[in-house]
């Protein structure tokens, strides 16, 4: 990741705030430019270990079942209320 920091006129400090989902915030405080510097910089963000992603993996069945078909293991089928 980059970012440009720049002052147009003047000696200038310049503050760089960076946020990006599933990272922590970057933040650089009282950065001093000179009248019509550009800075150029490589950013390196933190992995936010609060943030999780989860996924899924599709996978074809080793069962040939049709469309709309549900199969339930014995162990959900024992789970199920028994009618008294």
């Amino acid at each position: 990741m980059s970012g440009r920091l720049g002052a147009d006129g003047g000696r200038r400090s310049r503050s760089l705030l960076r946020t990006q989902s599933g990272y922590k915030t970057l933040e650089l405080k009282s950065v001093t430019l000179a009248a019509k510097e550009t800075v150029n910089l490589d950013l390196i963000l933190i992995l936010d270990a609060a943030t999780v992603t989860m996924g899924v993996i599709g996978y074809d069945s080793p069962i040939s079942t049709p469309p709309g078909t549900t199969i339930l293991s014995g162990e959900t089928i024992r789970k199920l209320p028994v009618p008294q």
